[in-house]
């Protein structure tokens, strides 16, 4: 009787197990579909304000500030692992910031952690990490490579992530002009050497002359044929852009009042006036038509 009972119970038992797990098996491919779809797509940042970080670090800043940046390496790690925007780099760069404005960890690694994520940086990003590198500058102004590093981004990483063609020239004239605050530091010309070319882009060849001549001050014997190379051609091309602002001038005055008459005629008819003829005199400021 006893054997019966203990059987029948565990045939009980067994039932109600199977009954359960198909229950289980049941709601787990209802609930698949669901959790699928389920992604964690933002960051909640458990950092204070950048105006209270240093209240918050109760005079140990350096300490918070370690604590933070190993904490913001971990978490580009994740989200780069998972392929999620991390879109809690910002306030803990900002806190960083607030902590230690001349922090060169900050300035050295800012661009990475930004710009190359699971997902592709923007031009916002890119205007974010360039008011980061100022904020560096402007907390060790006289650092030579704080300076080569900042006119570096504005030549070659950040016009990529651009696109307004005004926007990217800017950006340029300012990196040739940064290359040239880094010459002037003690930076040394091969750092700097690629001023040249993009101030060369970017139309300024007032701006490029002072690089150059700031460059054959701090050159070495070996480096100043180069240079002066360079600014026998800048002065080249400064020569022809003259002569062909002049032809265009006295093009628009043939049509404007002797459209009739052949532009070689015109010119040579032209050569009779003293005025602006000699390239001496295109530099004045009324031959600048």
């Amino acid at each position: 009787m006893r054997s019966s009972e203990r059987a029948r119970g565990r045939l009980a038992a067994f039932v109600a197990l199977a009954f359960l797990g198909a229950a289980c098996l049941s709601l787990q491919s209802r609930l698949a579909p669901r959790v699928a779809l389920a992604r964690e797509t933002d960051d909640v940042s458990m950092l204070p304000a950048p105006a209270r970080a240093s209240l918050l670090a109760l005079g140990f800043d350096a300490a918070f500030a370690d604590l933070v940046w190993s904490r913001l390496l971990v978490d580009y790690g994740v989200h780069l692992q998972e392929r999620r925007r991390f879109t809690g780099v910002r306030p803990a760069i900002d806190t960083l910031l607030a902590l230690d404005p001349a922090s060169s960890r900050v300035s050295r690694f800012v661009d990475t952690l930004v710009l190359f994520q699971a997902k592709k940086g923007t031009g916002d990003d890119a205007r974010y990490v360039r008011r980061v590198l100022e904020i560096g500058l402007d907390a060790r102004p006289a650092d030579p490579a704080r300076w080569v590093s900042y006119a570096q981004f504005l030549a070659h990483l950040g016009p990529s992530f651009l696109t307004d063609p005004d926007e990217i020239r800017e950006w340029e004239l300012r990196a040739g002009e940064a290359f040239t605050r880094a010459l002037e530091l003690g930076a040394a010309v091969d750092d700097t050497r690629a001023a040249v070319s993009i101030l060369d882009r970017a139309g300024a060849g007032a701006a490029q002359r002072a690089y150059l001549e700031r460059a054959y001050a701090l050159a070495t014997d070996e480096e100043k044929p180069a240079i002066e190379a360079r600014l026998r051609k800048l002065d080249a091309a400064a020569a022809t852009e003259r002569i062909r602002r002049h032809d265009e001038a006295l093009e628009r005055e043939r049509l404007d009042r002797l459209p009739a008459l052949e532009a070689p005629t015109h010119r040579l008819l032209r050569r009779s006036e003293p005025r602006c003829q000699l390239p001496a005199e295109w530099a004045r400021p009324d031959c600048q038509e």
